[in-house]
């Protein structure tokens, strides 16, 4: 679901940044967005559901023999598998040129799916699942040259 033209989205983003996604949510300062930037929102939309798969059996079997608050980490682990991959990408020599974007930030191996396949409006029907994990410890600079 991307929620054009929000409050929310204007009142939390600064001048740089157009969206947001929040638990699988997109929030946009626009009134619409190019086909390609909507199919990057929907391509991170898919990685965060596929997180929350990646979390839901390891967040059960704790949350039913100790307590449900293990339950808090599923819709959560999107965001700690970014931040985990960002403090990394920070602090590793390899990544210090070659795995930014044009506003010098960081792309995690989420960001290098969804830019790099952005341009591909068939990209979700043959995409396989988890393809996001091996772009993990590879630097890829397809998405800097088209910048």
């Amino acid at each position: 679901m991307i929620l054009y033209d929000s409050l929310l989205a204007k009142a939390i983003l600064n001048k740089k940044k157009e969206n947001v996604m929040i638990f699988g949510i997109n929030f946009t300062k626009k009134k619409y967005l190019e086909p390609c930037k909507e199919m990057e929102m929907m391509i991170y939309r898919k990685i965060y559901f596929e997180c929350i798969l990646l979390a839901l059996v390891p967040a059960l079997i704790p949350s039913v023999l100790i307590s449900w608050w293990f339950m808090l980490l599923v819709p959560m682990m999107y965001y700690i598998l970014y931040s985990i991959e960002w403090v990394i990408l920070l602090f590793s020599s390899k990544a210090k040129t070659s795995r930014r974007d044009h506003l010098g930030n960081y792309l995690s191996a989420f960001d290098l799916e969804a830019k790099v396949n952005n341009y591909d409006l068939l990209y979700l029907r043959k995409r396989k699942s988890w393809a996001w994990m091996k772009l993990y410890g590879k630097v890829d600079t397809q998405y800097l040259e088209r910048e």
